[in-house]
């Protein structure tokens, strides 16, 4: 089984590197209007689609982003709803072979990929969804400052 934890700083370093290898103008396609994170190539191997594709891709992983448990799906383009959702089956696949991705993390993939579905190119994807990241997490961090400082009770002053 394999050992490998994904933080938040190391997805933005594998999203970087991704954007690195297509670059940050690269735009993915979709098929029919759906993005997807892998399609079977003319010799029937694997190859990533998106963002996300690419980043396990790298990391040999693609296989366990378009699987239904152990099962790759198969055809030429994965047979899934909402592939490239980022939804729980991915990480319980990824979890399940040993690839540990924190929430954070998780969160970092999302967004770039729900940017990148709607045809944002990967660089600004990833800008943005970081600049999201830190936006959300400043303001979840006051609204913790203010539950501890009492600010948040009706009650208080």
């Amino acid at each position: 089984m394999l050992s490998i934890h994904i933080d938040l700083r190391t997805a933005r370093e594998l999203l970087l590197a991704a954007v690195s290898q297509k670059g940050a103008d690269f735009v993915a396609e979709s098929y029919d209007g759906v993005c997807i994170y892998a399609a079977r190539d003319e010799h029937g191997a694997l190859t990533p689609q998106c963002i996300v594709g690419q980043v396990f891709a790298n990391l040999g992983l693609l296989g366990l982003l378009v699987s239904n448990g152990a099962h790759i799906v198969s055809g030429t383009v994965p047979e899934q709803s909402s592939a490239c959702h980022v939804g729980s089956y991915v990480w319980e696949n990824l979890s399940d072979a040993g690839v540990h991705v924190t929430p954070e993390a998780q969160a970092l993939f999302r967004g770039t990929q729900s940017k990148q579905d709607r045809h944002v190119p990967w660089g600004e994807a990833v800008e943005a969804a970081v600049a999201e990241y830190i936006t959300e997490a400043a303001e979840k961090a006051k609204e913790q400052a203010e539950r501890d400082l009492g600010l948040s009770d009706p009650n208080g002053w």
